[in-house]
C-alpha cells in the first residue's frame, strides 16, 4: 500500500511540500512519526484547504515564476535596454537566439502552481459533497468562492504559458508523485483551445466569486469578481487575436462538438471574443468608478 506523507506543516504563507513514503499493508508495527501526516488525514477541515489555497498564491510569487514572466514578456520587448552585456542569456533572448538548455525556458514552477490549484479543486469538491461533508462548518456555499479563486488562479498560470509558448500540455487533474506525473504526460493542446476552455470556466466562476474580502489587502491580493473579469478581458483579447488568420499560421481549431472550424468561422468567433473583452473591461471600469465615488 502506498502512503503519501506530507512533511512538515502547511504554512499559511503557502509552503506545501509533499514526500512519498512506502509502507506495507502487512507491516502492522509501522508507526508514523508525530511530525508527519498522511494526505488522507490532512484534508479534514477548511483550514487545511485554505493552507494549500494560499500555496497557489505563494507559488506565483516564487522567483522561478515571476522571473520567467519577466523573461517571457517584457524582456522580449523593447521596453528594456540592457546595460550589463555579460548576461548573454538576455542578449540571446532579445536577439531571438533561443537555446533549449537555457533555464529561462523551464516551466516546471508554473505546473507546480497548477498542481496546487488542481489539488484544491479536487479536494474542495470532495470535502463539501452534500451529505458527506468532512467539516460541518465548511459547506458547498463556503467552497464555491474558493473554487472561483482557484479556477482563476489556474487560468492565470495557463495564460502566462500560452502567451509564451502557445501550445502547452493542459492538465486539469492533480498528481502526488513524480511517477504519476511521468505516467500522465500528455501532448500539447493548441493554445487557442486552452484559452477557450479557460473562458468558459471563468465565465461560470465569476458568478460565484467574492465581491471583496474582509481586509483591503486580501481584496487586492486575492481573486474577486472584478479581478476575474479583468483576467477574462485579457484572455478574450488574446484568444481573438490567435483566431485571426489561424489557418495561415497552420493552426487547427476544433469546436466543442468536434468539428474543425473554417477560417471564416474563426474570424466570426474572433469578433465575439473582442466584444467579450470590451464587455468585461467595461464591467471592471464601472466597478472601479463606483468604488471611487463611494470613497469620495
Amino acid at each position: 500500500m502506498n502512503t503519501m506523507n506530507i512533511f512538515g506543516k502547511f504554512l499559511l504563507a503557502g509552503t506545501f511540500v509533499i514526500g512519498l513514503g512506502l509502507t506495507s499493508c502487512e507491516d502492522f508495527l509501522t508507526v508514523l512519526p508525530a511530525d508527519k501526516t498522511t494526505e488522507d488525514d490532512f484534508w479534514k477541515d477548511k483550514n487545511d484547504l485554505d493552507n494549500v489555497r494560499a500555496a497557489t498564491y505563494a507559488q506565483m510569487c516564487n522567483a522561478n515564476v515571476t522571473g520567467r514572466i519577466l523573461y517571457w514578456g517584457e524582456l522580449r520587448s523593447d521596453n528594456f535596454s540592457q546595460n550589463d552585456m555579460s548576461q548573454t542569456d538576455i542578449t540571446y533572448l532579445q536577439s531571438a537566439i533561443l537555446q533549449p538548455t537555457q533555464g529561462m525556458f523551464k516551466w516546471d514552477a508554473f505546473y507546480k502552481g497548477i498542481n496546487y490549484c488542481n489539488k484544491v479543486l479536487e479536494k474542495g469538491e470532495m470535502m463539501t459533497e452534500e451529505g458527506n461533508e468532512v467539516d460541518p462548518s465548511f459547506r458547498r456555499g463556503d467552497w464555491l468562492p474558493i473554487k472561483a479563486e482557484m479556477l482563476s488562479m489556474r487560468a492565470l498560470y495557463y495564460f502566462y504559458l500560452v502567451r509564451a509558448f502557445r501550445d502547452v500540455p493542459y492538465v486539469t487533474h492533480s498528481v502526488s508523485t513524480d511517477a504519476e506525473a511521468m505516467a500522465s504526460r500528455i501532448a500539447a493542446t493548441p493554445g487557442a483551445m486552452i484559452l477557450a476552455d479557460l473562458c468558459d470556466q471563468l465565465e461560470e466562476a465569476k458568478t460565484y466569486g467574492r465581491d471583496k474580502f474582509s481586509t483591503s489587502s486580501e481584496t487586492k491580493g486575492r481573486f474577486t469578481k472584478r479581478s476575474t473579469s479583468a483576467l477574462l478581458a485579457d484572455i478574450y483579447l488574446w484568444r481573438g487575436c490567435m483566431l485571426r488568420h489561424a489557418s495561415e499560421k497552420g493552426d487547427t481549431i476544433v469546436s466543442a462538438e468536434g468539428d474543425t472550424l473554417t477560417q471564416s468561422q474563426m474570424n466570426t468567433l474572433s469578433i465575439t471574443c473582442f466584444e467579450k473583452a470590451i464587455e468585461h473591461s467595461d464591467y471592471v471600469l464601472q466597478q472601479m468608478q463606483a468604488e471611487y465615488e463611494e470613497n469620495l
